[in-house]
């Protein structure tokens, strides 16, 4: 399972962000995932801009705030959430270190994973929610493991087996049309 990653330190941070190959059954469904880690000196808060496809963050640190533009933060820290589309941006904020997985699902994927939830207006969604507290478990041996490779031969396994079992699916045609 090869691994691009790419390191930098500016000024007074450390940044790292690197892409993991998934198996040959996830990227046929379109799945496609990195890694990303930050650490730096003070607070980081930024605006991330609304994607075409469906983000499933697993953050392995200190967990994330996140505010949907127009929203009121809730004042929480996320450490499982789906990102479903929407058209707002989503202002997400640490205390100076993130750590974690950010894997990009189509609309198709997303939906044989979580079922209509995705559907909703809400473009926030806490895999919890969904999941149940097993979420919690595969957060804390993904932390457990020492190498970027054993985490996501993992993420291909629980997404593997989730996929396979699940209970949704797409209409055909919605399926032929997306593939075009």
């Amino acid at each position: 399972m090869p691994i691009s990653s790419r390191s930098a330190e500016v000024s007074d941070a450390i940044c790292e962000y690197g892409i993991g190959q998934p198996s040959q059954f996830l990227e046929s469904e379109g799945v496609t995932y990195g890694h990303y880690s930050e650490r730096v000196k003070r607070p980081i808060r930024r605006i991330e801009v609304p994607k075409s496809r469906v983000v499933l963050i697993l953050e392995l640190a200190n967990g994330l705030g996140l505010n949907p533009a127009g929203k009121a933060a809730d004042g929480l820290k996320h450490h499982a959430f789906v990102s479903g589309l929407s058209q707002r941006p989503i202002l997400t904020e640490h205390c100076g270190e993130s750590k974690g997985i950010e894997i990009e699902l189509t609309v198709l994927t997303a939906y044989e994973l979580f079922g209509p939830v995705t559907d909703s207006a809400c473009s926030l969604i806490s895999l919890e929610d969904v999941w149940g507290k097993h979420i919690n478990q595969l957060i804390e041996q993904i932390i457990q493991m020492t190498t970027w490779e054993e985490r996501f031969s993992l993420i291909d396994n629980v997404l593997s087996e989730r996929l396979s079992a699940s209970t949704h699916s797409g209409r055909p045609e919605g399926s032929w049309a997306w593939h075009q």
